[in-house]
C-alpha cells in the first residue's frame, strides 16, 4: 500500500528473509516457492504447506484437473492435489533431480525438464523419461514450450533447440539450421503461431520451418535474451541482459539506461489489465512504462527488493513480484499514484 508517497511491503513477515524462487496464483490463492519451503498466502499471512515439507522450490504450475506441480532442487517433482501431496520420482527410486521448466500441452500431458537428467512426460498416470538415447539433445533442459499445434519445443543449455512431435525428436543447432547460438533460455509462441527463441546469441523467429535471426546488427538491444512476451496489440517485448527491445512492424525500439530504464539487466515483463507495461530488472527495481514514459520504483520508495525476477497480477488489481530477498505486493492504483509517475 502507499503511505506518504512510499510503497510498503505486503505484510508477510514470515517471508522477510526468504529467497523467493517461484510464484503461482489461482482461484484458491497465491503459492510462493522459496529456497526452503512452499508457502500459501491467505488472509494476509503466509503459511508453509506442511505436506510439502522442507524443499527448495524452482517452479510451480498447474494442470486442467486443478493439481499443482512443483519442481524442486535435487528432490525431483511433486504433485499437490486438493487433498494431498505426492512425491513423483523422475525414474523409479531416484528423486535427487532438479526440476526447472514445467508445462502442460493441449492434451493435458505434463512435461518436466529435469535439468541435466532428461525430459519427463506424465500422461494419464504413466510416466516416461526421455534422454539422449531417445534422440533428446544431451544438454540440460532449460526452457519448454507446448505450442498450439501439439508439438513440444525444448530449449537446452548448449545443444540448441529440439522439437518433439509424432513420437520423435528433431534437433536444431547452429550447425544444421538458422539457429545462431545453442544456449536457448526463452521460448514463446505469438498469436500468429510464430515460435520465438531467445538465446545467448540473439533472438530467432521460426515461422513455417524457416528461421529468421535478429541480433544487435539488426537492431536488437542485446544478444543475451532472457524473456519474451507479447502485448495486446501483438507487439513483442524482449528482455535481455542489456536492456529491453520492443519489436513491431519489423523494427526494434530499444530501451536502456540511456533513455529511462533504471537497469539494463531485465528478468521479467508483464502487461497489466490496463495495458501498462511493467518491467522487472536485476538491480534497478520495478519500471512502469506507459504512454512512452518510464517511472522507476525502487527500494528507496519501499520496494522490498531491487531484483524483480517475476511479475504476476491477481484479479484484485495487485502485482506480485519475486526477488532475491522475498516477495512484494502492491496495488496498481498505489503504483500509479507515486510521485515519480508523470
Amino acid at each position: 500500500r502507499r503511505i506518504n508517497g512510499t510503497i510498503r511491503s505486503a505484510g508477510l513477515p514470515e517471508l522477510a528473509d526468504a529467497s523467493v524462487t517461484a510464484l503461482y496464483e489461482n482461484s484458491r490463492g497465491l503459492l510462493i516457492g522459496t529456497s526452503s519451503a512452499l508457502y500459501r498466502v491467505a488472509d494476509g499471512r503466509a503459511s508453509p504447506v506442511a505436506a510439502v515439507g522442507r524443499q527448495s522450490i524452482l517452479s510451480i504450475t498447474n494442470d486442467r484437473e486443478g493439481n499443482i506441480w512443483i519442481g524442486t532442487v535435487m528432490n525431483g517433482l511433486m504433485r499437490l492435489k486438493p487433498a494431498r501431496v505426492e512425491m513423483l520420482p523422475i525414474v523409479e527410486g531416484v528423486n535427487d533431480i532438479s526440476v526447472v521448466p514445467i508445462v502442460e500441452d493441449r492434451d493435458g500431458t505434463m512435461w518436466v525438464g529435469g535439468t541435466c537428467t532428461g525430459l519427463l512426460r506424465y500422461a494419464r498416470g504413466a510416466r516416461r523419461l526421455f534422454t539422449a538415447r531417445d534422440g533428446l539433445p544431451p544438454s540440460c533442459v532449460w526452457s519448454l514450450l507446448a505450442d498450439r499445434d501439439g508439438a513440444l519445443w525444448i530449449g537446452t543449455y548448449g545443444d540448441g533447440l529440439a522439437r518433439y512431435a509424432d513420437g520423435g525428436f528433431q534437433t536444431f543447432t547452429h550447425r544444421n539450421s538458422g539457429l545462431k547460438h545453442d544456449v536457448v533460455l526463452a521460448l514463446f509462441q505469438d498469436r500468429r503461431g510464430v515460435v520465438w527463441i531467445g538465446t545467448r546469441g540473439g533472438l530467432h523467429a521460426l515461422d513455417n520451418g524457416v528461421f529468421t535471426a535478429y541480433g544487435t546488427a539488426d537492431g536488437l538491444v542485446h544478444d543475451d535474451v532472457r524473456f519474451i512476451t507479447e502485448d495486446r496489440h501483438g507487439v513483442l517485448w524482449i528482455a535481455t541482459t542489456g536492456g529491453v527491445s520492443r519489436f513491431a512492424g519489423g523494427r526494434f525500439t530499444n530501451y536502456t539506461t540511456a533513455n529511462g530504464l533504471a537497469h539494463n539487466s531485465v528478468r521479467a515483463i508483464h502487461e497489466d489489465a490496463d495495458g501498462t507495461i511493467w518491467i522487472g530488472t536485476y538491480g534497478g527495481g520495478l519500471m512502469r512504462f506507459r504512454d512512452g514514459r518510464f517511472a522507476s520504483i525502487t527500494r528507496a520508495a519501499g520496494l522490498f527488493d531491487d531484483v524483480v525476477s517475476r511479475i504476476l497480477e491477481d484479479d484484485r488489481g495487485f502485482l506480485w513480484m519475486s526477488g532475491n530477498r522475498g516477495i512484494f505486493r502492491a496495488s496498481r492504483a498505489s503504483l500509479r499514484l507515486l510521485g515519480s509517475v508523470g
